[in-house]
């Protein structure tokens, strides 16, 4: 029977609740034999807005047939039915479906066991006798929404779940004694703790011995001060043994009343970061030797020298007992002992091994390490690194240690490293040495031929000066042209001297007065015609400055000609003087101003001349700190002659 004759009144939220609901089907299944509460309760729902949304069922094998064929957003079960009753008929409707809302319909001898089925799933129970549109109505909102909000924390739930398991991270719960109560499955898979293994015990246990007692004065501050651990650094330890180092971020978990109860964190396996680190410290190491072995061996030393300073340096950075250097003689079979350290009783200064035999081929010939392979003087030779460059050895360095330590894998790589820059150098040394005894070889060349050449020059000046004296019209002339010739191969000597001395002697430089020096230049070239008009300047510089004047004035003699008009200016200029020596010769091209002052280059004239006079000249310019170059006479007209400018550094008088 109805208890409510009337339709209850609808609050706003009903209204809306029951346009909501008429705006989406809500598919009911309702399960109950009582043809009379089937009617009241379908008189119900169609009071709050369910119609052609209800489908009955009077058995539950029925319900659950509709159940498999067709699917529903909530189910009004009645407990007792013909062919089921009690937990059975709930249980049997919760495997069919777990998630599907449930509002139990009981009468009031039930409600324990309706109480019961909340207990087991249920959404809700109703109390058939009590029901009525509003109520029911209700409860299906209710019962849909919870379901909805059980869902959603459901997938919440995977979600998490997901992230934890798929954490590559450890990650950790402990209670408040710190034995573990939650481990995720990276945190496992690390410990070697699959099987639940881990929870229960300690998380101390997985801490590496060493660093369990600050592991532990650490979590303890976690626990008495309720404050959070972030990065601590330490290492744990697998079941197995394995070590292996972690951050660990560890955080204090406390109940409603704000007591700590345990900890949560994570542990961050760092071994990529350590393997890292380790890298660039090895590298640091070899950057650290091979720059000490470059600065040794740019300082020109010699091969006993850079021996000694190598071997100690490697008793710097290495537990070593002792030491050999052997350098390969030139005559490739032979190695010598360059150096030696902690072998009171070892071989002489002047030791040679042969590098063929067996024993020392593998290094000396084919330059390839060896790590404890050779015993010698009772001392275990722990290595033995050669010093290559390419495919050549220069030689190797024996290293000893007496309690047979062996090398490490990264000890190697820098050995090996030192070793190939301990190549470098000594290459480096050996050609130093030969080119210093080359160009020692070529002065001496030099040195005779200058000398027995100048004395042949001149016998062959006197000679051609009596000529000259002696003979008329053409053949006086072409005694003069072999005067010439001889004076020009005496003026390549004495550039050939002149570079020797720029190249191979530090500048004494000086102050000198400039005018004597011009004065002098002037007289050497007598014949031409030469305009000066004095100066009282001091300027920096030593006697090869004359060499300046004399190429520059005979290169306008020998591009202007005999008629050339020459005039030489000297003008002081910010700190400076700047020297101009001027003609009216043929002048230079604006393509050859750039080059006449390097090295073997000439102008576009067909005049002989290789260059070395300008090229002389401006090493001796930038010898005194100046600069030279050259410009026309007049200005964008370079057939009217040329301009030769350098500058001096002018001497400061003292105080």
């Amino acid at each position: 029977m109805l208890l409510h004759s009337e339709q209850m009144p609808i609050d706003a939220a009903g209204d809306a609740l029951r346009v909501e609901f008429m705006e989406r089907d809500i598919r009911i299944l309702l399960i109950e034999d009582n043809p009379g509460d089937v009617r009241l309760i379908e008189t119900y729902l169609a009071e709050g807005g369910f119609r052609r949304t209800v489908a009955a069922a009077g058995r539950l094998e029925e319900g659950l047939a509709r159940m498999a064929a067709d699917s529903f957003d909530v189910v009004l079960l009645d407990l007792s039915l013909p062919d089921s009753t009690g937990f059975a008929t709930f249980g049997a409707l919760r495997e069919a479906d777990p998630h599907i809302p449930v509002i139990v319909l009981t009468g009031l001898d039930d409600e324990d066991l309706a109480v019961q089925m909340l207990q087991r799933g249920a959404q809700d129970y109703l109390i058939k006798g009590d029901i009525d549109a509003g109520l029911l109505r209700r409860s299906i909102r209710y019962a849909i929404e919870r379901a909805s909000a059980d869902a959603a924390l459901r997938q919440s739930e995977e979600k998490y779940r997901t992230l934890v398991e798929n954490l590559s991270d450890i990650l950790y719960v402990t209670d408040v004694h710190g034995a573990i109560t939650f481990l995720n499955d990276a945190g496992r898979q690390a410990l070697q703790a699959a099987g639940g293994v881990a929870e229960g015990r300690p998380l101390l246990d997985f801490v590496h011995p060493d660093d369990r007692v600050d592991a532990a004065g650490a979590f303890r501050a976690v626990l008495a001060a309720g404050r959070p651990l972030i990065n601590y650094e330490c290492r744990m330890a697998a079941l197995d043994g394995k070590a292996f180092p972690v951050i660990m971020n560890v955080a204090p978990l406390t109940d409603r009343a704000g007591a700590v109860t345990g900890t949560e964190g994570t542990a961050r396996d760092i071994t990529p970061l350590k393997d890292a680190e380790e890298e660039i410290s090895v590298k640091n190491k070899q950057l650290s030797l091979i720059n000490a072995i470059l600065s040794i061996s740019t300082a020109g030393t010699r091969v006993d020298t850079l021996s000694a300073q190598f071997l100690d340096m490697l008793f710097d950075e290495f537990a070593l007992d002792a030491g050999q250097v052997y350098v390969v003689e030139p005559d490739g079979r032979h190695a010598r002992l360059r150096y030696a350290r902690g072998m009171p009783d070892g071989p002489s200064p002047d030791e040679m091994v042969d590098i063929e035999e067996p024993a020392h081929a593998p290094v000396f010939l084919e330059g390839r390490p060896r790590y404890g392979e050779v015993a010698r003087d009772g001392a275990v030779v722990a290595a033995a690194i050669p010093f290559t460059v390419n495919s050549d050895v220069y030689g190797a360095v024996l290293l000893s240690r007496q309690d047979g330590e062996a090398f490490g894998e990264e000890e190697r790589k820098i050995l090996e490293a030192a070793g190939r820059e301990m190549g470098i150098a000594v290459s480096k040394v050996r050609l130093q040495s030969r080119l210093e005894e080359a160009i020692e070889e070529a002065n001496l060349y030099l040195d005779i031929m200058a000398h027995d050449i100048n004395n042949a020059n001149t016998a062959s000046i006197g000679y051609a000066e009596l000529l000259i004296s002696m003979l008329e019209g053409g053949e006086r002339d072409i005694a003069r042209k072999l005067l010439a010739s001889v004076q020009k191969s005496v003026e390549i000597i004495g550039n050939v001297n002149t570079i020797r001395r720029l190249r191979e002697q530090s500048p004494e430089l000086r102050r000198m007065a400039l005018d004597p020096l011009i004065q002098g230049e002037m007289r050497r070239y007598s014949d031409a015609h030469i305009e000066y008009g004095g100066c009282d300047v001091e300027v920096v510089a030593d006697d090869l400055l004359a060499e300046v004047f004399t190429n520059l004035i005979g290169n306008s003699i020998k591009f202007g000609g005999p008629d050339v008009a020459i005039a030489i200016e000297v003008a002081e200029r910010d700190g400076e003087v700047v020297v101009s020596v001027t003609d009216n010769g043929p002048g230079i091209p604006a393509e050859d101003k750039p080059h006449i002052f390097s090295r073997f280059r000439r102008g576009t004239t067909t005049k002989s001349g290789k260059g070395l006079g300008l090229y002389i000249s401006r090493m001796l310019i930038e010898w005194y700190g100046g600069r030279i170059w050259a410009e026309d006479r007049v200005a964008g007209r370079p057939e009217e002659g040329a301009v030769m400018r350098f500058t001096l550094r002018t001497a400061v008088s003292p105080q």
